[in-house]
């Protein structure tokens, strides 16, 4: 195996039996025919874009579909078709110490090496050999030929590249297409949405700022939380002088009784009744102590006099 120094990468054969790649390089690649399967046809068709369209029918009497590549170039008057699996490829470069990113372009020996005369010793006891047009591998004692070393120090790649698909072993091509397809409509409904949040924030920051503004609030959270807190303990406070007023407000008194006066204090709320007798006083003070509120009384004089406290 020799590599070329006066390419932008180094173009290295790769058979089953070649030794590790140790270099860090680019590298070009020339398969051997180990790696794909490859007839020469005569098509009723001009153009090689006719020719790709039949590939799997072409290959189905040997290959099952769905799982492989294909492609093909003119030959003259016949066609090279090509049927390849780039998983399987890309397994087995990895195994010789090819990294992904080391691969540059990747080449058939079919196309390399079309014009062979004799045999070409590979590793092991295999050579190349050309028949009927096509480049195949054969053990040397079948070649019945003298064979010469492989060297590519010196070889100049066709135009014949391929690119190894190196997601295949994940789906087949239609599958992606389908995966691909439904990704992008993933992709546009999810920038509508982002597109309608997007407008649904600003109309909320609008109605944000337009509520602060007429209810004179705080711009930040935690101001407001203190506001609220304020309002809710006021709220809470007049509620309660609600019913302490209703309580007092609501004694049942005869009608010499009268209640005089009627107070609101720091401390609660103070009423007094003109009541003629101490009994009648007391009956008052039961009463208000069956609602529960918190009261302190006295009875002097005729008066009673009743704090409720806050």
């Amino acid at each position: 195996m020799v590599f070329n120094f006066k390419s932008k990468a180094h173009i290295v054969f790769i058979d089953t039996q070649s030794p590790l790649i140790e270099e860090e390089e680019m590298l070009d690649i020339i398969l051997s025919p180990a790696y794909y399967w490859v007839k020469r046809v005569t098509l009723p068709v001009k153009y090689v874009r006719e020719v790709k369209k039949l590939l799997p029918s072409l290959f189905e009497d040997i290959l099952p579909s769905g799982k492989y590549s294909y492609t093909a170039y003119r030959d003259g008057d016949d066609f090279m078709i090509f049927a390849y699996d780039d998983r399987a490829i890309l397994d087995a470069l990895s195994e010789k110490g090819v990294k992904g990113t080391q691969i540059r372009y990747v080449y058939f020996a079919q196309s390399e090496f079309s014009d062979l005369e004799g045999a070409l010793e590979l590793e092991g006891d295999d050579v190349m050999i050309q028949k009927g047009g096509v480049i195949v591998k054969l053990p040397l004692f079948l070649a019945g030929e003298t064979a010469i070393k492989l060297d590519v120090s010196d070889h100049e790649c066709s135009s014949h590249k391929i690119e190894l698909a190196r997601f295949t072993h994940i789906a087949d091509k239609k599958s992606l297409t389908m995966f691909i397809s439904f990704m992008a409509v993933l992709i546009v409904l999810v920038a509508i949405e982002w597109a309608i949040t997007g407008n649904k924030t600003v109309q909320i920051e609008e109605k944000r700022t337009e509520l602060l503004s007429t209810y004179h609030l705080k711009a930040t959270m935690l101001q407001n939380e203190a506001v609220l807190k304020r309002l809710e303990q006021r709220y809470v406070k007049q509620m309660k002088i609600r019913q302490v007023n209703s309580a007092l407000l609501g004694v049942k008194l005869l009608k010499d009784e009268n209640m005089v006066r009627l107070n609101l204090l720091p401390s609660g709320v103070v009423a007094e009744y003109a009541i003629a007798k101490e009994i009648r006083a007391n009956k008052i003070i039961a009463q208000l102590k069956r609602t529960k509120l918190e009261i302190k009384e006295s009875y002097k004089e005729g008066l009673l006099r009743v704090e409720v406290a806050l």
